[in-house]
């Protein structure tokens, strides 16, 4: 059910139909949104998994000034290996 549609079935003491409550109308449009947003966080990690799976982790090799290579796959590696610290500012 959308949330912004009537409940239905929903009768007030006359038998009428009655107004569903706008509470309960946000809630259900927040499940929704929650569900569709951990369906889609699933996805995401799936993808994530097939990427590494198929392509690794970026890393490059680094040459020291003692010449001898090192792997760094993050900015603190490249800052260990290098000795000193490269930080790039934002």
């Amino acid at each position: 059910m959308v949330a912004t549609e009537q409940a239905p079935n929903l009768m007030d003491k006359n038998g009428e139909g009655a107004a569903p409550d706008p509470a309960l109308l946000l809630s259900q449009a927040w499940v929704e949104a929650h569900v569709r947003t951990l369906a889609l966080c699933l996805k995401q990690q799936q993808l994530e998994t097939q990427l590494a799976i198929s392509v690794g982790f970026p890393a490059a090799d680094v040459a020291l000034p003692d010449g001898s290579q090192r792997k760094a796959s993050s900015l603190e590696d490249l800052e260990e290996a290098l000795g000193r610290a490269t930080s790039v500012e934002i």
